[in-house]
């Protein structure tokens, strides 16, 4: 008898170090999922691309240049975006073709961008998105 209540109380420890194994495994995958939840959310979340590129309609099957005023990541980030927003139309960047996509982090920049390729704004979808066509 008293190996059927050790034989017990063993099995009855196994179980009980395998759920605490269990919750320290899971625990930490929880505190990180709380943490993107709560702190790391803001960063996270992006604005609509298809609403910053809205107003503009590029012709049936043209291409077009695209610009940017930012550097390195951010700015394939936005070529990406561009893409993606004003697909099935492709874009090539830079400014080689007539009609050219500018997507700026600063405003004022489309009027620096106008000047040093010799472009106009046909269209602004947003402050700092706009459709130039070259002069």
């Amino acid at each position: 008898m008293n190996r059927t209540v050790a034989a017990g109380s063993d099995i009855a420890g196994r179980r009980a170090r395998l759920w605490l194994l269990a919750l320290g495994l899971a625990v930490p995958g929880l505190l990180r999922d709380v943490s993107v939840f709560f702190w790391k959310a803001g960063p996270l979340r992006t604005t609509r691309v298809d609403d910053r590129y809205a107003g503009l309609t590029l012709p049936a099957g043209e291409g077009a240049g695209f610009l940017t005023d930012v550097a390195g990541g951010d700015a394939q980030r936005r070529y990406y975006e561009a893409l993606y927003a004003l697909a099935p139309n492709l874009l090539l960047q830079g400014p080689n073709a007539r009609l050219v996509v500018a997507d700026v982090q600063d405003p004022g920049q489309i009027e620096a961008i106008c000047a040093r390729w010799r472009l106009h704004v046909v269209r602004r979808a947003s402050p700092g998105t706009a459709l130039l066509e070259k002069d």
